[in-house]
Formats: C-alpha cells, structure tokens, sequence
C-alpha cells in the first residue's frame, strides 16, 4: 500500500521476502501481521523515498518511485524481479537495465511476471514467458525461456500508445490512449479475449464495438470497462475467461469437470440501474 504522504506498507506472509523487511536477525523474513512501513537497510535505504504506486504479484512485489525508478522485492525465480539473476531478494532493489534511464508510470504484477509502463508509452516485461504473458514473440516452457531484465514489448500498431497495463496469473493486457484493447500471453480460459482458447505471444487486438475506459484482470478472467457515450449511463462492464466460480458476472458458470461454458469473447455483466455509474473496474484473484 502507498500512503497519502507517499510511504511504502506492506504486510501478510514475508516467506519469499515478498514483504520488503529486512531482518539482520532472521534467515528467512518473517510475517508481518500489521502494516508496517518498508525502509531498506543500512546498504539499501529508502529514507527520503517516496513512492506513487505498487502491485503485488503471488510471491513478488514491485513499486514505483517518485523519480519513476522501478524496485522489487521477493520471489526472485524465472527473474520476475528483473534484476539479472534467479535469486531472491528481501530488500527492495531497484531494476536497471533497459529501465535504467526511463521515467516509469505503471508497473503490474503476475504470477511469475513483471510488466511496466513507461511515461511515453512504451512497454517492458520479465520474467517467466511459458505461456507468451511477456508478449516478445515467442513462447518456450523451458527455463531459458525467461527474461531476468526488462525487455520493450513490440508489435502494437503504429501510434499506439499504451496508458495502463495490468496482468493476471499468466496474461497481460495493456489500454491505449484511443481507447483500444491489447492482449497476449495464456489464453486457454478465453482469458485473453480473442474468440477462442489459444495463446498469443504477442499484443493482439481484443475487439469492442465502443471504446474502453479501463481494464482489469483477474487470475484467468478480464474485465473492460467501455465507454456508451449516453447521458446518466457511464460505461458497461464486459467479462471473459475463465467462469467456474460466477466471476464474469453474466450468469455464466464453468462446469467443475470441465471449461466448456467458459466465455471466449466478452459478456456483458447485468447490473442494476442503480449500479450503472462506474467508471473504474477492479477483481480479485
């Protein structure tokens, strides 16, 4: 969590040193069971840092400075704190490389995979790429298929420029400024909104009829917001992925054996007329 004044708080499970503590006095971190404000240590201090922004992956975290410099901390495995190495780390350290003299805005976490935004646009990912979620162009389940430093994401279409970005378990979706989607990586619950179950392993175009105003990811579902452009109604929420436990909110729930009712390509959740005035979407895992 980042304060009103700019401060860094974490807590919960500190196993993988996902929490930021450093403890002189513990070889593995310890949980910390109430917010408790990240410092660093003597090596690495972060007196005088204020922070805009954070995203926590399963067992990694990554926040942003004011100066737009990228630190992490945690999980270290498959690279997702794009450091250049496999190790993990219980202090946050900030990620260089080709983000060395960026200026970033977002950064999103997945299961095993970092994604940043930086402030003209550009995109960057690390991490584990076995289901293309790195959105580079290729796809590999081996080992030497993951990316310990941030690499730009090609292939979005000339003059796109991204303004938010977000990732769930094992895919990455990114809005533009005109109002497009973009998707890549797993798409085997339809996750990705493409129209079927394959993966993309690079961005590709997830079609609406309206333009969106804003993203969200679950594990294996997503959710956009779009703009209907009619007085006293804001926007309509669209689902697709995975719905074995209702959460595309469109009456839609997998089959426990299978994923045959799972939603390829967006639904349109029901409201109520009283609940139609959103203009931001968020999920849980």
């Amino acid at each position: 969590m980042v304060t009103e004044n700019h401060k860094l708080y974490t807590w919960g499970c500190g196993t993988h040193g996902q929490l930021g503590h450093f403890s002189e006095d513990t070889e593995c971190p310890p949980d910390v069971l109430v917010p408790t404000q990240v410092k660093g240590s003597q090596s690495l201090t972060l007196e005088g840092k204020d922070f805009m922004t954070v995203s926590c992956g399963v067992n990694h975290t990554a926040a942003i400075d004011r100066d737009g410099k990228i630190h992490t901390f945690g999980n270290g495995a498959d690279g997702r704190l794009g450091l250049d190495s496999l190790g993990s780390k219980i202090e946050p350290c900030e990620v260089q490389h080709e983000l060395a003299t960026k200026r970033c805005v977002r950064v999103a976490c997945g299961w095993a995979h970092t994604v940043a935004l930086e402030e003209n646009g550009k995109v960057y990912s690390w991490g584990s790429n076995s289901f293309g979620q790195l959105g580079q162009g290729s796809m590999d389940s081996k080992p030497s298929s993951t990316s310990v430093v941030p690499q730009q994401v090609l292939g979005f279409p000339k003059g796109v420029k991204i303004m938010t970005i977000c990732c769930g378990a094992w895919h990455t979706i990114a809005l533009s400024e005109q109002g497009s989607v973009f998707s890549w990586g797993g798409g085997d619950y339809g996750q990705i909104g493409l129209g079927d179950v394959r993966s993309s392993l690079s961005p590709a175009l997830v079609k609406f009829n309206k333009s969106v105003l804003a993203i969200a990811c679950g594990v294996w579902h997503s959710l956009a917001l779009t703009d209907e452009g009619v007085v006293g109604q804001r926007g309509v929420v669209w689902a697709f992925g995975r719905a074995s436990g209702g959460e595309l909110g469109n009456r839609c729930q997998g089959h426990p054996l299978g994923r045959a009712r799972d939603a390829h390509i967006c639904g349109r959740l029901e409201f109520s007329r009283a609940h139609r005035q959103g203009r931001r979407v968020c999920v849980g895992p």
